[in-house]
């Protein structure tokens, strides 16, 4: 502690100091507030810590944003308008139509290896929750043993016992995931989302992981930040850091940003 607020603008001359980070979550009072505009007569730039945290790690501290809640639920949604809608369903279309074609041409000899390397189903079809929370069937490509789950939904996990050789090659590209351009052109899904949670699991991560339904406020997607750096959720650890990233692409996706998705 080098000292109260009382003491800011000393601290700052003292230190030659240009950027202020205000690490606080709650309601920045009378007298702090005026100590903070003296700070920006005095040309010191002043940035909320969850705007920071965002901006060195591409997440939002869902967790720590306290009275900054709008920087994960951005209340000016230019996307919200029917050309926008538009345009990315013609973007879903198109590329849902060419992955389609891919599956056509290659789903045999995936569809033979599957069969070759264990019993069962070559597709798996699992109930996702969706957009307003919507209750759908999600394909996939058979990536586990037959009966992977008997009496409850379980987590995957890291090198999960389940999963079958095939399968492992198939998660490690994401090949599995290709029958979903069948959900995108049912308008299940969109192509770049979050990626969709089953319904056993939504309740009890809603509870537990702060705004974590503002996922559910637009369609769930094949790829999402937490699907290309993270692979498959295996935890609630997993599950927090995805709804950090989400919260984080919604605001560059409303905010007109120039930060790409």
């Amino acid at each position: 502690m080098l000292g109260s607020s009382q003491d800011l603008l000393r601290i700052i001359e003292q230190r030659h100091v240009s950027t202020l980070v205000l690490a606080i979550t709650r309601n920045v009072g009378d007298e702090l507030y005026q100590v903070l505009t003296d700070c920006l007569q005095r040309e010191v730039e002043i940035i909320p810590m969850p705007l920071l945290y965002e901006q060195l790690t591409g997440k939002v501290p869902v967790e720590h944003i306290g009275d900054h809640w709008s920087v994960s639920m951005p209340l000016i949604q230019p996307g919200t308008g029917i050309a926008w809608h538009a345009m990315k369903r013609i973007f879903d279309l198109f590329w849902a139509s060419l992955g389609l074609i891919f599956l056509t041409v290659f789903s045999p000899l995936i569809a033979l290896a599957i069969k070759v390397d264990s019993k069962g189903p070559i597709l798996y079809t699992q109930e996702r929750m969706g957009r307003n929370g919507k209750i759908f069937r999600v394909y996939k490509f058979r990536s586990m043993v037959q009966n992977a789950e008997t009496d409850q939904a379980i987590w995957a996990q890291k090198d999960d016992s389940r999963v079958t050789r095939m399968g492992r090659l198939l998660r490690r590209t994401h090949v599995d995931e290709f029958p979903q351009f069948w959900n995108i052109l049912k308008g299940d899904m969109s192509v770049v989302g979050p990626r969709p949670e089953r319904p056993e699991f939504i309740g009890e991560l809603s509870e537990e992981i702060p705004f974590y339904r503002v996922r559910l406020a637009v369609k769930p997607g094949m790829a999402g930040w937490g699907l290309i750096h993270q692979g498959y959720g295996a935890s609630k650890e997993d599950a927090l850091d995805s709804i950090k990233s989400a919260c984080s692409v919604e605001t560059i996706m409303v905010s007109g940003t120039s930060k790409g998705l």
